[in-house]
């Protein structure tokens, strides 16, 4: 599974990254693939990636989705993956995924590995590294409890001009329903745009539509 993300109607690059990772998961864990967009217009988006080889690309439009809340994200997101089922769900480690990936895993009841370099598959049993105490040193990392299981890549660790091209040409988009209402919305998006300008002196404004892929992978391992 992978997780890009897009801002100002340009895809990160790092989208790209996560989503070769989730190919090469997909390859080898006997698995596939599936990419879901989020937001509003999203079609142009959906029909990018429907040109990369995965087994479907999923849509979830909605009006309070068309500027990122972390609130809106998750509680959308959330619906998806109870309806969709997947086993691991991949993100990049962007500044708007660590703002909402931990919450919506934790709504699920679930954990998060966040900003892996790599993975190992290793008897059937997906091993996760990533970096500790400021990259001085790497620990490998696995899940304990059913899935689905929730992990970020850090930029870089995988290639994105190694993403392959879908075999026949395009893969199919199918749109998904989620119910929100405005209530639900608590976090307002110039808040969140401007507590991030503050606090760390970049531009970390969210993106107006997101992206947000799913690999759904085998039931065949138990990581413990």
């Amino acid at each position: 599974m992978s997780s890009p993300n897009c801002r100002q109607g340009k895809w990160n690059n790092a989208s790209f990254e996560t989503l070769a990772a989730a190919q090469q998961i997909a390859k080898d864990t006997s698995s596939a693939v599936s990419a879901l967009v989020i937001g509003k217009g999203v079609a142009p988006f959906a029909g990018e990636l429907a040109a990369k080889h995965v087994a479907e690309v999923l849509t979830v439009e909605h009006d309070l989705l068309e500027t990122y809340t972390p609130d809106g994200y998750c509680r959308a997101l959330k619906q998806v993956v109870e309806s969709a089922k997947p086993d691991l769900v991949l993100f990049p480690h962007t500044y708007q995924v660590r703002d909402f990936a931990p919450k919506l895993a934790a709504m699920l009841g679930k954990g998060m590995i966040g900003d892996c370099i790599g993975y190992r598959n290793e008897a059937s049993k997906l091993v996760f590294v990533r970096q500790m105490f400021q990259g001085k040193t790497a620990a490998d990392v696995t899940f304990a409890g059913a899935a689905p299981w929730f992990a970020s890549f850090q930029s870089g660790a995988f290639r994105a001009d190694l993403l392959a091209a879908h075999p026949s040409g395009k893969a199919p988009i199918s749109a998904v329903t989620v119910s929100l209402s405005a209530d639900q919305i608590r976090t307002k998006p110039l808040e969140t745009l401007q507590r991030s300008k503050i606090r760390g002196g970049f531009d970390a404004s969210p993106a107006h539509r997101g992206h947000w892929p799913r690999h759904q992978s085998p039931r065949k391992y138990s990581p413990s």
